[in-house]
């Protein structure tokens, strides 16, 4: 594990590096006297501006105090907990909580792929999701990187059959985006899997607890019809429906929507060589997610929490082997150094 996060940190590194060297070529070129301090402002703002922070720093200053509203905030409660406890400014709050959860989140999918792939695979895996284009920005100040986390915590408690947790994670992870209460129809697959040849004392305690604990804390915060119809309108499948991918500001950086579109290839690819390698109810969590995340999740979220879909990732590892999956993996860090370059060197955000 630590090697993983040894080399995020060196790929995150890279990443700071190409923007500063992307704003020394772009907009602070003209300036007469560049200092670091210059540098490090023009940087930073830039990936603020891809950030969730403005958003934030608004629903925190409008936080309620009472308990149901907590609830259904929680990222916004764990961040006044920890504000009001320490008086850390928010900023640095936010991108510590941030960070927090993106270790979990790295840590949970690694302890889920162990599951079926040797340490080695794991590792690659791993490295081949922290490498994947906007990745990085579930370092930034948002909630990506706590609803990544929440979706694979949900999956993992499951195939431990530890039902209370897996209900737990889902009704956090619909508290943050509604359209996640599909994601009990994978849970329940799962479930269906585990117990189908088991009698009903065996399963029913189990399947009452989940049901339990989900509509304790749903009952709080009811998905309404209608806010599920305006999730599945800023979804991606919906935008492709509508035809409006040309109007989304989503995607608007030059290449982003070609990106996207080769991200995904390398997810369908990743998927069907799973397929094919993996056995019973672990070859359809890959492309579930995958579907899941394209008709759940809004546009302006898609380029952080598309990370979820990066199981399919195991796929390539599994069908080339180490050696062309280190290639790949290569290739990718290239391929994001390139994009922060090309988005940093411009003078408009």
């Amino acid at each position: 594990m630590a090697k993983v996060f040894g080399l995020v940190f060196l790929q995150r590194l890279l990443l700071f590096a190409v923007a500063c060297l992307a704003v020394l070529q772009g907009p602070l070129a003209s300036e007469a006297e560049i200092t670091v301090d210059k540098v490090l402002t023009e940087v930073s703002s830039r990936f603020l501006s891809r950030s969730q922070w403005p958003e934030l720093k608004e629903q925190a200053y409008g936080y309620s105090h009472s308990f149901r509203k907590a609830l259904s905030n929680p990222f916004m409660t764990i961040y006044r907990g920890i504000s009001l406890s320490t008086k850390w400014k928010p900023g640095l709050v936010l991108f510590l909580i941030s960070n927090l959860f993106f270790i979990w989140f790295i840590s949970e999918l690694y302890v889920l792929l162990l599951r079926k792939f040797t340490y080695q695979q794991t590792f690659l895996i791993t490295a081949l999701v922290t490498a994947l284009p906007w990745n990085y920005e579930l370092n930034l100040l948002s909630e990506y990187s706590f609803f990544c986390f929440l979706v694979v915590l949900s999956i993992h408690r499951a195939l431990l059959n530890r039902w209370h947790a897996s209900a737990f994670a889902l009704a956090l992870a619909c508290y943050l985006n509604p359209m996640m209460i599909f994601l009990g129809l994978l849970i329940l697959g799962i479930f269906v899997f585990y117990h189908r040849q088991h009698s009903f004392r065996q399963w029913g305690p189990h399947l009452l607890l989940f049901f339990g604990v989900l509509i304790l804390f749903l009952a709080m915060e009811v998905p309404q019809a209608e806010t599920l119809r305006q999730a599945w309108r800023e979804s991606f499948f919906a935008t492709l429906i509508a035809g409006n991918a040309a109007y989304t500001t989503a995607f608007s950086k030059p290449g982003e929507w070609t990106l996207l579109w080769f991200v995904l290839s390398l997810f369908v690819v990743g998927c069907v060589y799973l397929w094919k390698k993996l056995p019973g109810v672990h070859r359809i969590i890959p492309p579930a997610l995958l579907v899941l995340v394209l008709a759940a999740v809004p546009l302006s979220a898609l380029r952080a929490e598309l990370s979820v879909g990066g199981m399919a990732m195991a796929g390539f590892v599994a069908q080339w082997g180490k050696k062309k999956a280190w290639y790949l993996y290569l290739a990718l860090v290239a391929l994001v150094a390139a994009q922060v370059y090309v988005s940093f060197r411009t003078l408009i955000y």
